[in-house]
């Protein structure tokens, strides 16, 4: 929700959506597209990772960003405060203007989501039905409609495996 702010256009109050980008934010909230390739970048980045796996995921972000006139080995790694107008995130820097817009899509599908639920996304209870296939067909693709990578349930302020949160018979 951090990215809805109150405005008042031609004196009405309205909500303003911003900042769809979601960089740097929990992985749930990025796109698919946006999400595996941040993975790549911190394995290729970390330092407890063996040299050879590094080197591995080096060159594969290196092959999908140079391509696209990005230069992943000094992209961002500068000494010097700069603000590109591309931005600074890799990985939606590197995307192409249609990936950014599918990214788009999906934020404001997590958005509306938001708007309508206090639930764990992809739980309907209060949203419309109509409002539920728009926010079906924005968020298609990502991780949460097939229970996510790590098969976790979120049970108030607990979280558990899949099968064992004590919900619905578990």
């Amino acid at each position: 929700m951090d990215n809805i702010m109150m405005a008042t256009v031609d004196g009405q109050e309205t909500a303003v959506l911003i900042d769809f980008e979601q960089s740097r934010n929990t992985f749930s909230w990025v796109p698919t597209e946006i999400y595996l390739i941040e993975w790549l970048g911190i394995v290729a980045n970390a330092s407890r990772v063996p040299p050879s796996v590094r080197d591995k995921y080096t060159k594969l972000l290196q092959e999908y960003c140079t391509p696209r006139g990005v230069d992943f080995l000094t992209f961002g790694k500068s000494n010097f405060y700069d603000n590109p107008h591309t931005g600074w995130y890799l990985p939606w820097v590197a995307s192409t203007a249609a990936e950014q817009e599918a990214g788009n899509v999906c934020l404001l599908g997590k958005v509306i989501w938001c708007i309508f639920e206090g639930v764990e996304f992809p739980t309907f209870i209060e949203s419309p039905s109509a409002i539920q296939e728009l926010i079906k067909s924005c968020t298609e693709g990502s991780r949460e409609w097939s229970e996510g990578l790590l098969g976790l349930t979120r049970n108030g302020s607990k979280i558990y495996p899949h099968g064992k949160s004590g919900q619905g018979g578990q």
